[in-house]
């Protein structure tokens, strides 16, 4: 039990630039001759979304609390929410992405912050619109929510392709107009 708490202790030390490594680490404990990985996430805490209000207790927090925009993920891109203000004392906490649950990973908690990557492969698993990102502490079983939206692929690529579509049709009306004035120049002047 000991070399267990110990390498859980060193796993959970193992820094990326300030915060937590963003993937279940391992680490060898000086005091036993295998490593110790960081430990498999639980199924879900409850079936669904609809059972998430009376599960967490509270409203999730704000997407920009944990470092996400507000107007929602582009499923294309990939994302690092990073939670600050985990109290419950567990070196680990088990994370989901609801409506249908999604388990993302386990990921450690280091000096009380909780980094955790949301890649494009995750997001695009997930339909558009309205969800929740569930953490669990491994041992505290204390759970915390952080809302957040993703963004239909074509409302993401649309926005982007549209701009362009203007900026060259406005600049097709600019030519067509140069054009035509030219030519009436061109006419007067005969």
């Amino acid at each position: 039990m000991l070399t267990r708490s110990l390498s859980i202790a060193l796993a959970a030390l193992v820094v990326a630039g300030g915060v937590a490594a963003a993937s279940p680490v391992a680490a060898a404990s000086p005091l036993a001759s295998t490593a110790v990985v960081a430990p498999t996430a639980a199924p879900p805490p409850v079936p669904d979304s609809s059972d998430l209000p009376a599960y967490l207790g509270v409203t999730p927090d704000d997407p920009e609390t944990a470092g996400l925009p507000a107007g929602g993920l582009d499923p294309q891109s990939s994302y690092r929410a990073v939670v600050v203000g985990w109290v419950s004392g567990d070196d680990f906490v088990d994370v989901y992405l609801y409506s249908a649950p999604v388990v993302v990973g386990t990921f450690p908690v280091v000096a009380g912050a909780i980094e955790i990557p949301l890649s494009s492969a995750l997001l695009s698993s997930v339909s558009a619109g309205p969800h929740t990102l569930v953490l669990v502490g491994t041992t505290s079983g204390n759970p915390r929510g952080v809302a957040l939206s993703v963004v239909s692929s074509l409302s993401a690529t649309g926005s982007e392709a549209s701009f362009g579509l203007i900026i060259l049709s406005g600049a097709l009306l600019l030519v067509g107009a140069a054009a035509l004035l030219w030519r009436r120049r061109a006419a007067e002047s005969i």
